[in-house]
């Protein structure tokens, strides 16, 4: 009780710190029942839950028809006895879509924790009776479903939170592949279909993000590192009255570029037609180029009407090529060098269903010397499905600062056998399972973010902390305590497993 607002309030930021007038998006849940309990940040009780009192409040929403209920209470992640009554309470209603804070994220940031629960409830209804109906016509055998990490998860230990990147993470795990069978193990995917381009660093073993932002919420699931670029080949070409645009608007798939004929607007797909990219005799769908012309025509003529100057034909679209190519590589750039890794080592893998019109000058603006296209460009993402293997994360926070004191052989221990124990639970041999990666997250104290390091043993932490900082920032400080967190400001340490 007192917080009905926070998905409402969330971080006040701007999203924009120029706008006048600032749109935020609503809140996902269309209602919010506050909860007469608190307990203190240590996880005492302070205050029990007034069972009948929340009861009530239940069967008033119930009589609404919401059948998808949320919990998350403060402090939970370090005693949930408060969320477990209520999740009680709610089976009791014959109510059973239900996302629990407390199972989901084990951090201690509150807003965060509230903001994936809400994401969660909000999806579980329609990927619940999407599964459903896959898994009736399987019948028997099990049903793995693609998580935003790129592994594998039984469909009935699934949160519907890790699938928001799903079919990208399928496309990074067969770029990986096609890139190790031509013998490569550093790659970059690039991946360019109709409304957006997806890419990611793929090193042997995949970058990881552990706090996922879609529509100004932050979700707290681990999913590959991919960068989104609002440039593909439905992306509008326009001009604006002051410069050249190329997206974020999509044509979509209805009506489509205007070289498909419905009366499109002129598209990137449209620039590659009229520029000798597009060979039309390989489309399943008729091409009008007409339709695309007519299109460049408008657009030259409000440049004239605007400017006094009419740009060529071929200016026009070597210029549209030139914005999307710049805003895709700068994409890469996010991924890789931002983050203090050479390009130069890299091969681009290009898929997609227009990455290899644009591969090789992408790989010039970025000095990146091999680019691989595989065969079957389109369907590289459900190859990456088929290749992905099944993999579990687990977690601890430990919120201390970094110091010989702390176990953390003992820590990685228990979170070793806590994977381990998820994946024998699936009916998985412990002779398969395998420990590929174990994380810990660092930074100074005092410091909003942390950087994510390969823990091998206690002796080379500090050194790989102080190469990375340095590799990021450029800098060091001596002297300063070093808080051994997580991937916000929480404390955590993941083990993966395949």
């Amino acid at each position: 009780k007192g917080f009905k607002d926070l998905l409402s309030i969330g971080t006040q930021q701007r999203p924009d710190i120029f706008a006048r007038k600032v749109v935020k998006s609503p809140p996902l849940a269309i209602r919010i029942i506050e909860v007469e309990e608190r307990l203190d940040h240590t996880g005492k009780v302070l205050k029990s839950v007034d069972r009948e009192s929340l009861i009530q409040k239940i069967l008033e929403v119930k009589k609404e028809g919401i059948e998808s209920f949320g919990i998350a209470l403060m402090h939970s992640w370090i005693n949930p006895i408060h969320e477990v009554l209520i999740q009680e309470i709610l089976v009791e209603q014959d109510l059973h879509f239900i996302s629990v804070s407390h199972q989901l994220s084990k951090l201690i940031k509150y807003l965060n924790r509230l903001q994936t629960t809400e994401a969660n409830a909000y999806l579980s209804l329609v990927i619940d009776q999407y599964i459903s109906n896959i898994q009736s016509t399987i019948q028997s055998g099990k049903l793995n479903i693609m998580t935003s990490a790129g592994g594998l998860v039984q469909s009935n230990n699934f949160y519907p939170k890790d699938s928001l990147l799903s079919g990208p993470a399928g496309g990074v795990i067969g770029a990986a592949q096609i890139g190790e069978m031509c013998g490569y193990q550093k790659i970059i995917s690039f991946d360019m279909g109709g409304t957006s381009t997806d890419v990611s660093r793929f090193d042997a073993k995949p970058d990881y993000n552990f706090e996922l932002q879609i529509g100004g919420a932050n979700i707290q699931s681990p999913t590959l590192a991919i960068e989104t670029v609002a440039a593909g080949g439905g992306s509008i070409c326009s001009f604006n009255g002051f410069k050249l645009t190329v997206g974020p608007e999509s044509a979509g798939a209805q009506p489509g570029p205007a070289c498909y004929g419905a009366g499109g607007p002129f598209t990137i797909s449209d620039v590659n037609l009229l520029s000798g990219r597009l060979e039309t005799s390989q489309f399943n769908i008729p091409i009008y180029p007409e339709d695309a012309k007519k299109r460049l025509l408008e657009i030259q003529d409000t440049i004239e009407k605007k400017t006094g100057k009419r740009p060529s034909a071929e200016n026009l679209l070597l210029s549209f090529l030139r914005i999307a190519n710049e805003t895709m590589a700068s994409a890469i750039k996010k991924i890789s060098t931002a983050k203090g890794f050479s390009l130069h080592d890299y091969a681009l893998v290009a898929f997609g269903g227009a990455g290899g019109m644009h591969a090789c000058s992408i790989a010039e603006l970025l000095n990146i010397n091999t680019v691989i296209i595989p065969s079957d460009a389109g369907l590289l993402s459900a190859f990456g499905i088929k290749e992905a293997r099944v993999e579990r994360f687990s977690e601890l926070q430990v919120l201390q600062i970094l110091t010989e004191q702390i176990e953390l052989v003992s820590l990685f221990n228990k979170l070793d056998n806590d994977a381990r124990q998820l994946l024998m639970n699936e009916g998985e041999r412990v002779e398969r399972i395998e420990i590929i990666r174990r994380m810990i997250f660092l930074r100074f104290k005092g410091q909003e973010s942390s950087l994510e390091i390969s823990w091998k043993n206690n002796e080379s932490i500090l050194r790989d902390f102080k190469k990375k900082y340095i590799s990021i920032y450029g800098h060091w400080t001596e002297n300063r305590e070093i808080e051994n967190l997580d991937y916000n400001t929480a404390n955590q340490i993941w083990t993966k497993f395949h």
